[in-house]
């Protein structure tokens, strides 16, 4: 996952990662271990054929008292739009359901079409348009969506 992130230039602007800063495997694990403190938060590889890491999924933001949680992820340029990332999404839902979730949520920008279909797809809505962002939320009924 660091390669990636130090070699794929796609991806580097789409994160915001400046130019001159490169990741080594232990940065990167040092940085999801300090970044899943801080927002009570769980992260997943992405993972095909059982070796092959093409990006992040994470459940973040879990607050069992509103019983909500905000689902983000990336995947490397070179394995998008290959519904690698819906299926990731779709057992992510899964695990807010099973953790007692009633809703998730995300901010996505509004130029980012695909990752906007992915919440579409799993049944999520609009409910806020702010600085060219857009919020959705997915109401959980505890079936996986």
């Amino acid at each position: 996952m660091a390669a990636m992130l130090c070699e794929d230039d796609i991806l580097r602007r789409d994160l915001g990662i400046p130019e001159d800063r490169k990741s080594t495997a232990e940065t990167f694990a040092r940085f999801i271990c300090e970044w899943e403190r801080e927002r009570n938060a769980s992260t997943y590889a992405i993972v095909l054929d059982g070796d092959t890491a093409v990006g992040t999924i994470s459940l973040s933001h879990v607050d069992l008292v509103e019983r909500s949680g905000r689902i983000g992820y990336w995947v490397g340029s070179d394995y998008r739009k290959k519904g690698h990332c819906t299926e990731a999404f779709g057992r992510v839902v899964e695990e807010a359901v099973s953790r007692g979730l009633e809703r998730v949520r995300a901010s996505i920008a509004e130029e980012n079409i695909p990752s906007r279909r992915i919440w579409e797809r799993h049944g999520g809505r609009v409910v806020c348009c702010e600085d060219g962002k857009i919020a959705y939320e997915i109401e959980l009924d505890g079936k996986p969506s």
